[in-house]
């Protein structure tokens, strides 16, 4: 299940790696494919803003809103499962 950020120390953890990170946003597929776009997107630029504020450089991290085109396997697609956010890291 989904955790609060600040319990997972993921700002922490973030901020001193030196590494740089994809946030991903992600919804089911209720409504419209540009909405869900754009609210996976807005999604994923409020994590950002978030772990800035908690110390995270901005440049090391980027927003991308995938709408409903990347369920999770095994939900429905109407599953409040494929309303997240996902960290992750680049090589």
């Amino acid at each position: 299940d989904a955790q609060p950020l600040y319990r997972l120390g993921v700002a922490h953890a973030l901020s001193t790696a030196g590494m740089r990170f994809e946030i991903n946003g992600h919804t089911d597929v209720t409504g419209r494919l540009g909405y869900n776009i754009s609210l996976s997107q807005l999604r994923a630029a409020s994590v950002v803003d978030y772990l800035t504020a908690r110390g995270v450089p901005r440049e090391r991290m980027r927003a991308q809103g995938f709408g409903p085109l990347e369920l999770l396997p095994g939900y429905p697609p109407r599953s409040p499962q494929h309303r997240r956010v996902e960290v992750v890291a680049l090589r």
